[in-house]
């Protein structure tokens, strides 16, 4: 089992108890190996068990209204405006409501968070071989050396520039030319450290998008939370030629290691 399929289809059923016996077996071998969705599995405990304890609670309609209106959104229902609602004095709202109305938001929140962004074709890729490879890795070009990676790229016409993360603790492993199903080329790097793999992928996106709303930018360099992993996208001037790199864990990890690589 993947993050993407663990966060999608086994999470909420997970933490109210509801896996039968086989998913529940496959789901908590996932978490014990996967700290990311261990921590996301605790997080929807906590605020599914912070919910129980004020359901009870009526909320004042407005605040009702606005629950209503994140559920239709999570849900990709059109959002109507709210009617208004007379009233011959203030309302008033009581703590432990106005408490409990925010630990709803925060979960749908996290609910809308965990899904990510719409499916990106080449993030797909990406994530679906460092998958693949995260565990066992065979480089198909000679891997003795940058260079010899580097020139293996080049004679196939793909970028030969290698990321350099050896400060941050990442070997190089070796490198992998691979024809996509479209027929095109595509480059896939591996580093490891003690803590895990990276996973940096060249393929051709001609006339692609970049993604809205990253959750950072470092120079050209555009980061997303996807599918339970880190990602970091650049797109490669004059060419149709992107870069991918893919950890998982934190985005902000990915940041730092970035960064540190461009200084």
């Amino acid at each position: 089992m993947d993050c993407e399929t663990y966060i999608d289809n086994f999470l909420s059923a997970h933490a109210d108890g509801e896996l039968g016996a086989d998913d529940l077996k496959a789901a908590q071998e996932h978490v014990a190996g996967c700290a990311n969705c261990r921590a996301a599995l605790e997080e929807e405990r906590a605020l599914k068990d912070a919910i129980s304890r004020h359901a009870s609670m009526k909320a004042p309609g407005a605040m009702r209204d606005r629950i209503s209106a994140a559920l239709d959104m999570e849900a990709g229902v059109p959002v109507r405006a709210p009617t208004p609602r007379p009233s011959r004095f203030r309302a008033r709202i009581w703590i432990p409501v106005a408490i409990a109305a925010a630990l709803i938001i925060a979960f749908i929140s996290v609910r809308m968070r965990s899904s990510g962004l719409p499916p990106v074709a080449p993030f797909d890729v990406a994530v679906a071989h460092f998958d693949k490879f995260r565990n066992h890795f065979t480089p198909n070009v000679p891997s003795t050396s940058r260079a010899q990676i580097s020139d293996a790229y080049i004679d196939h016409q793909m970028p030969g520039y290698l990321w350099n993360f050896h400060k941050q603790g990442f070997d190089l492993i070796g490198g992998r030319i691979e024809k996509l199903s479209d027929g095109s080329t595509a480059t896939f790097t591996m580093y490891m450290s003690v803590t895990g793999p990276i996973l940096c992928a060249r393929m051709h996106a001609p006339g692609m998008q970049r993604p809205p709303a990253p959750y950072a930018t470092v120079g050209d360099h555009y980061f997303y939370e996807y599918r339970g992993n880190a990602v970091c996208l650049t797109m490669i001037p004059n060419s149709d030629v992107i870069c991918v790199i893919v950890q998982h864990g934190p985005v902000s990890g990915l940041i730092s290691i970035i960064d540190s690589s461009l200084s």
